[in-house]
Formats: structure tokens, sequence, C-alpha cells
């Protein structure tokens, strides 16, 4: 078969590429296909090439300011020349950007759910803040509820719109709420095709556990699935929020992005992380961090402390909040073991000896530990050698 080639002009230079080149010319060049059959076209152009009325392609020209010599890289200086334009990027200002990929986390019922649903709602509605928080973009919203009873996910919408003034209600109509969401990988296509034809401006999904059968540890398995979501942000241009969970133990450390469970790919790939948590303080309020804004400062990420209305599920946001005041402290024991019965004085006993005596009354291997280190560090057992005591 024949090949195709493209010719390339520069200046007064013709110089015949292959066609593959094509994709990579220079910037600044105007760019023809020349078929196989020119001759075979009436009044055909000196030059061989097809005019644009009998197939061949428009000029397209490429402004060299853009790029530089090399198509393949901008340079510092072209990069000045580029206008990056003044127009709105944030869905919610300092939380959202319109097109992004995020994970509001947290543990069992501390109402990840219901603070997604209002931020769905206030979005879809045309509210002006979520929380104390600006928004900046309205616009339709597909909500992919994969984890209630679409009953029980009914009953809360229908209790969070009753609260809901006569104009937002009527916009009710920009909130997408499928019925049944099967898992990702047999309803990528009809989500993607509900993005396309209603483009959405924000997309929840409630939640992450549900929608694979993947092991969210395996970095491999969650990586494919993070390019799925950085796909579907990218191809229809929305903002993403995924709803997860936090490891086990994460109530006593503070809020931070390591505390979502799984993967490190989660918290790695997304542009925003939010973290909810109850307080240990007051049990009817919550945390509500930031605990990870790739496009804002690090003062946005100050912990915030939220109440949620019953007669409403609408969080109220009731300020700044002291993070370490809320957070719960692991227990520790405070039993404290009379060394001094266990080991009688001159006596030598190995940490296994008093241990076997010190369990039989009772007491942990992790209480009787403390208190040998306390003995040790006070002067009331010597240690000649690691693992050996003398009363």
């Amino acid at each position: 078969s024949q090949q195709a080639h493209c010719f390339d002009f520069s200046s007064d230079c013709r110089t015949l590429r292959d066609e593959s080149r094509q994709r990579t010319a220079a910037p600044g060049n105007a760019i023809h296909t020349r078929p196989n059959n020119v001759r075979d076209v009436p009044n055909r152009p000196k030059d061989g090439l097809l005019p644009p009325e009998f197939g061949g392609p428009e000029l397209t020209f490429i402004p060299k300011a853009a790029y530089g010599r090399d198509k393949r890289y901008h340079t510092g200086k072209a990069m000045l020349q580029i206008e990056a334009g003044e127009e709105e990027t944030s869905l919610i200002r300092g939380l959202l950007r319109q097109q992004s990929v995020n994970f509001l986390f947290g543990e069992e019922g501390s109402g990840k759910s219901l603070l997604a649903m209002n931020l769905a709602i206030s979005v879809a509605t045309g509210a002006s803040r979520f929380l104390e928080f600006d928004i900046c973009t309205h616009g339709k919203t597909l909500y992919l509820n994969n984890e209630l009873p679409f009953r029980e996910f009914l009953a809360r919408f229908k209790t969070m719109a009753e609260a809901l003034p006569e104009q937002q209600a009527e916009r009710l109509t920009q909130l997408l709420v499928p019925e049944n969401v099967p898992q990702f990988e047999s309803y990528w296509d009809e989500i993607n095709e509900l993005c396309r034809t209603e483009k959405p401006a924000l997309v929840v999904l409630d939640c992450l556990y549900w929608s694979h059968n993947r092991g969210e540890n395996n970095s491999s398995g969650m990586k494919a699935i993070l390019r799925q979501f950085t796909s579907l942000r990218d191809a229809h241009k929305l903002a993403l929020l995924i709803l997860h969970h936090t490891n086990k133990g994460s109530r006593y450390r503070g809020l931070h992005n390591n505390n979502m469970r799984g993967s490190g790919v989660f918290g790695a790939a997304s542009d925003t992380t939010l973290e909810l948590r109850r307080s240990e303080k007051d049990e009817t309020k919550r945390l509500f961090k930031p605990t990870k804004l790739r496009y804002n400062n690090d003062a946005m990420r100050s912990p915030r402390l939220l109440s949620l209305a019953d007669n409403s599920l609408w969080f109220v946001d009731n300020g700044a909040a002291d993070e370490d005041e809320h957070i719960a402290k692991a227990q520790t024991s405070k039993e404290e073991i009379n060394l001094t019965e266990i080991v009688q004085q001159g006596e030598t006993l190995t940490r296994e000896e008093i241990l076997k005596r010190c369990m039989a009354m009772g007491f942990s291997e992790r209480t009787v530990d403390r208190n040998l280190k306390q003995a040790k560090k006070t002067g009331l057992l010597k240690s000649p050698r690691k693992g050996v005591y003398v009363g």
C-alpha cells in the first residue's frame, strides 16, 4: 500500500515528511495532507495539494508564542505570553475546584452521607454557601448512592428538602439520583452517558467501599480505579466527591490525610480531602477539616466545629475549633504493681518470671512492662543486664 505524506511549509523551505510527523509539526507551520489520487482532481493546484472542497483539510496554524520552537514543551518565556484567564475555577471556594477529584472520609456514624447530601443539594439548588464556604458554581448534581436503601435515602432527602427556601426548592430538578447503583465495572458506561447528556457540575459517590470488588490496600488495583475517576473528571470537566472511611484507631490521632483507610493512592491522587469526626468532648458536634488542599493555602486547613440540626438534617457551622479539645485520648492503664512484693530483696528474676507472677495476679503484659520500666528508672529494681532484674 502507498504511504500518505504531508507537506510542511516553513518560510521558503518545503520538506517531505512522513504522515506521522503531522502530529508533531513545528508550531506556526501550515499543515496539509497530500492524498494519493491528486491527479484525479480537476483543476488541482500546482503544488499538488487537495483543496478543502475536494476533501483536503483546512490550513491549521499553531501560535508560536504558545510553544516556542519545539511543540513538545513550553519555554518559560513563552508561558509568560499565555493568558491564564480570570474565569472562576472554584466550585466551592476554599474547598473544591470545578474540575477535581475529592474525598470526604470519616468514621462510621459520623454523618458523612448527611454532609455530602447537604453539599449536593446546595450546589444543585443555587445556595450561596455551604457551611461557611462560598459556592461559586451551581449546576446539576449526580448523587450515586450505593450504601443506603433508596427508601432510607428518600426519607433523609425529604427532611432536608422541607427546610429549603421556596426559591431553592424549585431547583431540585437539578439533583439527579439513580435508584440503583451497581459496582462501577458494570455501571461505568452508564455513568459516562449520564455525565455526557446531563453535564453535571458535581458527582457524589457514596461510597467507595461498595463501588468495587478489589482489595483497598492493593495500590495497583486502587490506582486503576483512581484513573477511572480522573478520566471522568477530565472527560466531563466536573468535580467528583468520593465518600470513604477511616483506619481503625484513627480517632486517637489528629485529623490527617493518612487517616483515610486503604491505599495511599487515594490521598496522593486527590485534589482535596476532607475529614469528618465526632467530637469526643460533645458527641452531638463534629470536627470538619480539609486535610489536603492542593490549590489553597495552609490557612484554609483549620478545623471547624459542626452541629447537626436533627429536625432538618442540615449541618450548621459553629466556627473554628481547637482540634486537640475534641480528639479522643487513648486510655492508658494506671494500675500500679508493688514490685517489692513480686521480687524479694536480693532475688534475681528474669522478665518472663516476673511476668508470670504478675499475670497470675491479673495484670496485663503491657502493665507489667510499664511498671518494670518505671522501677528501673527510680532504682526500685536493678537491672544488671537486659531482661534480668534484682530486688
